[in-house]
Parts: structure tokens; C-alpha cells; sequence
């Protein structure tokens, strides 16, 4: 190692391998092994390998999301598929060449998708995973250095959510003047993962526009701008209603 002799030379005759037992390598640092070789003149010819670094350490663990690299999702909306991603994983030493990738119901297990090479790719997605909706999933990834040494690191969990929110009912309408309408709904409401993320949607000739996000999923009364209608104008009203899956459903007025 640097100018430091671990092994003095020893000579193997005319043998192309030999093994060192018993040595004291110190990790981090790069070795060399040399080869002295001599002619039936005594005269001697010196090759180096080009250096061997020794690595006792796994890779650093990153951070594993169910889902793409935009965000990490609680619940997902297919039984038949999930994309995972996966960052700063890490090793200083003799660098990652394989990570692994398994999906099961618990931290590193495997019941759904098997142990899956996808070399130094940093996401996957699997086409053909099936999944029963209400159950939580988990997603483990192993990383691999050069020297085979492993470190895993698992997701939060996701839960798959098929069914689409209720969104309710618009219960009443009535203008309150030239410019505004008042809407009234109910009903609406999801069993699966959790209360849905709603909108007022007013559609005029030609025209979608989502007006106000509804704060609360009682029974309530708010405003909605349609100062750009005309006389004579036919306004709908609906209720758009997302879950946490992503799931949507609208309601006609």
C-alpha cells in the first residue's frame, strides 16, 4: 500500500497463481500486487496489477418512494402495477453495480415481487404485480458494492384503493345576483382513503372552470363566479371529488 511493503516476494517457481494468507490490509487503501518474473539468464522483468481498494464497508442506504420521484404516495389506484424510486444510496468505496428491488407486505419482504435485478437503474416499475385492495405494501431495495457487500433500505407503505369517492349532490342552486350563485351539496365522501378532495365546477358554453376548492364536505352554502356569462347563458354545476388514490368522480347538477 503507497510505498509500504504488506508482503515481501516470494517465489512460487514456475507457478501462474499463488494465494496470500495472513495479511493485515487496512481498509480504504489501495494495494498492488507485483509479479517478478526471470529468464534462464537471471535477467528480471516487473509487472504491477493496477491496484486493488479495500472496501469492509455496505453501502450507505438511501431513501426508497412507493410511487415515482415526484412524491411519495400513501395509496395507490391500481391492483395490477406500482413504479418505486429511489435516491441517495451511496458507497465512496468501490461504488454500487447492482441494486435489487422486492415488494411484499412487510419490510424487506418479497410475497408480491421476488428480489429483481435492475443493475444501476434508480427506479422500476413492475407491469404484472397483483394486489388486494386494503392490504398495505411495502417496497425494499438492496444495494450492491463491488465487493458484494449489501445494505437495504424499505418504503412507508403504500395501500391500493380501487373505488372512486362518492361525490355527493348538488342539493340547490340560486342566484344571489348578476354575477354570483349559490351552491348547496352534500354526500360527499370516501370509505377507503379518506375524505376526498372536492371542487366546485361551473361549465358554461364551451367552458370547464374549476371556481373554489371545498373546504369541508358538509352540507354548506358558497359563492361562484360567473361573471363571464351572458344573458340567456345555461350554467351547470357540479362537484368534483378526488380520493387519495387519485380516483375522481363528478356530480351532475
Amino acid at each position: 500500500a503507497g510505498k509500504q511493503n504488506v508482503r515481501p516476494f516470494l517465489d512460487v517457481r514456475r507457478s501462474e497463481s499463488a494465494v496470500a494468507r495472513n495479511l493485515t490490509l487496512q481498509a480504504f487503501e489501495v494495494y498492488f500486487v507485483t509479479v517478478k518474473v526471470f529468464n534462464k539468464a537471471g535477467l528480471p522483468s516487473v509487472k504491477s496489477s493496477e491496484g486493488l481498494l479495500i472496501d469492509v464497508s455496505p453501502p450507505n442506504k438511501g431513501y426508497v418512494l412507493d410511487g415515482n420521484s415526484l412524491e411519495d404516495i400513501d395509496w395507490h389506484y391500481s391492483a395490477t402495477g406500482i413504479e418505486a424510486f429511489w435516491y441517495n444510496f451511496s458507497d465512496s468505496e468501490s461504488g454500487i453495480i447492482d441494486y435489487r428491488w422486492s415488494v411484499g407486505t412487510n419490510s424487506e419482504g418479497c410475497q408480491v415481487l421476488l428480489a429483481t435485478s435492475v443493475t444501476q437503474s434508480t427506479s422500476a416499475y413492475c407491469s404484472n404485480c397483483t394486489f388486494i385492495p386494503g392490504v398495505q405494501y411495502i417496497i425494499t431495495v438492496e444495494a450492491t458494492n463491488r465487493v458484494g457487500l449489501k445494505s437495504t433500505a424499505s418504503s412507508d407503505g403504500f395501500i391500493v384503493d380501487i373505488t372512486e369517492p362518492e361525490s355527493g349532490r348538488v342539493t340547490a342552486l340560486k342566484w344571489v345576483s348578476n354575477s354570483e350563485l349559490r351552491v348547496s351539496w352534500s354526500g360527499a365522501s370516501d370509505d377507503d382513503s379518506g375524505p376526498p378532495r372536492c371542487s366546485l365546477v361551473t361549465v358554461a358554453p364551451g367552458n370547464w372552470t374549476v371556481r373554489q376548492t371545498i373546504q369541508s364536505l358538509e352540507e354548506q352554502t358558497m359563492y361562484v363566479d360567473t361573471s363571464t356569462r351572458t344573458e340567456g347563458d345555461f350554467v351547470s354545476v357540479y362537484v368534483n371529488c378526488t380520493d387519495g388514490a387519485r380516483l375522481s368522480v363528478t356530480s351532475p347538477s
